[in-house]
């Protein structure tokens, strides 16, 4: 009996222990602590927050559920990762704005290359309208004397520029043009000639071939007038004799208007042994004018009223009586170089009774200094020709020419 009331008073006591060692403390009993002894519920609060892992572990009722420690890292990695997206989009935002202003910027560069181009020919063209203004008789005998060397059948002479007497020198004396020093230019430095030698091969009504020769001779005065005489004779061994069967000889004034215009009067005396007639004087005048000038390419036409006046040869029959015709020329020029030039040269006729067509192409290559070697092709037509006679006539020629 003893034995049994000792076991219910330990037992009974054991039971007591355990309860009050797994009821949590009252409310009550915190809020005094806390009121009583500030610093020891700071420190108990710094214990909880340490422990709170292992508390949870080892209660019962937070074996099944995941530590707050643990959701806290997870809610920070979502926000790190949607503010690196945000990031991210921001960067590319700005790059794409970045390379819109690089563009906008180079695109404004090249407006102010265009512009500064743009001023910069404005101010060239200003500078040159007003040169051109206060010296274009130099400007266009600069333009002659450009042409020297690529037109020998155009040459003119270097014009010297005769001294101003009112032109003071470094040391403010004023030049005298009669100075010993002082070359004043004479009306023989406008004159220049050409002089050419060489072979040709005829074919009209006869076939012919034999030497040929040239002398032109040019007098001009810039912007004032040119005249010019050209005479060309061809010259062979007939039957043991020599003789000279074909010779032409062409004179013309051109009086300038303009720089480009002028008028112009010619004759053109044609004599032929063997071509359908062997005389053919033809006078014409009319206005001639430059449609294009410049460092390659030089395109002249004239166009005027004129008058043939045609004798057949000997023992046939004279079928165009003499008339009055309206002539054209177009004069093209090639420069390639330097050295070599292209020319070609078309003239109609037209008459009542008869059509004359001259088509010439002259090929021309620079040797030496004033020295060149040409090599010419002429064809000719002429619609109304006597009887027994060929309409057509060819002519090749290969000559040198020296130009002074």
């Amino acid at each position: 009996m003893n034995y049994l009331l000792i076991t219910i008073s330990v037992a009974s006591a054991i039971f007591v222990s355990a309860s009050l060692y797994f009821r949590p403390p009252s409310d009550k009993k915190q809020h005094s602590e806390a009121i009583t002894d500030p610093k020891n519920n700071a420190q108990q609060a710094v214990k909880n927050s340490k422990n709170t892992n292992i508390v949870s572990l080892k209660h019962p009722v937070f074996t099944t559920t995941k530590p707050k420690k643990i959701e806290f890292i997870s809610t920070d990695t979502k926000k790190l990762k949607s503010k690196n997206t945000e990031q991210h989009k921001l960067i590319v935002h700005l790059e794409e704005q970045n390379k819109r202003l690089n563009q906008e910027n180079k695109i404004a560069k090249q407006h102010a290359k265009n512009q500064d181009k743009y001023i910069a020919g404005l101010i060239n063209k200003e500078t040159q309208l007003e040169l051109a203004k206060q010296s274009l008789k130099n400007s266009d005998v600069h333009k002659i004397k450009s042409l020297i060397e690529a037109q020998p059948d155009l040459i003119t002479t270097n014009i010297k520029k005769q001294p101003d007497p009112q032109q003071k020198n470094k040391k403010g004396i004023a030049s005298n043009p009669t100075s010993p020093k002082t070359k004043v230019p004479s009306n023989w430095d406008n004159l220049t000639g050409l002089v050419a030698f060489g072979f040709d091969y005829d074919q009209d009504n006869t076939v012919t071939n034999g030497v040929n020769g040239r002398f032109l001779l040019t007098y001009a005065k810039p912007l004032t007038y040119k005249l010019n005489s050209d005479y060309d004779f061809k010259y062979e061994n007939i039957d043991h004799e020599s003789t000279i069967h074909k010779s032409r000889w062409q004179l013309q004034i051109d009086r300038n208007l303009t720089p480009i215009s002028t008028l112009f009067a010619r004759t053109d005396l044609n004599r032929s042994h063997f071509a359908s007639y062997e005389k053919e004087d033809i006078y014409s005048l009319g206005y001639g004018r430059t449609l294009i000038n410049n460092s390659k390419h030089n395109l002249l036409i004239e166009i005027g009223p004129g008058y043939r006046a045609s004798l057949p040869n000997i023992g046939e029959d004279a079928v165009v009586v003499d008339e009055a015709i309206g002539r054209l020329k177009l004069d093209y020029q090639y420069i390639a170089s330097d050295a070599l030039q292209l020319t070609f040269n078309s003239v109609t006729e037209i008459g009542r009774k008869n059509n004359i067509y001259t088509n010439d192409l002259q090929i021309q290559n620079k040797i030496y200094q004033k020295l060149f070697l040409a090599l010419e092709f002429e064809y000719k037509y002429t619609e109304n020709v006597p009887i027994d006679t060929l309409s057509d006539a060819y002519t090749s020629e290969l000559k040198l020419l020296y130009a002074f």
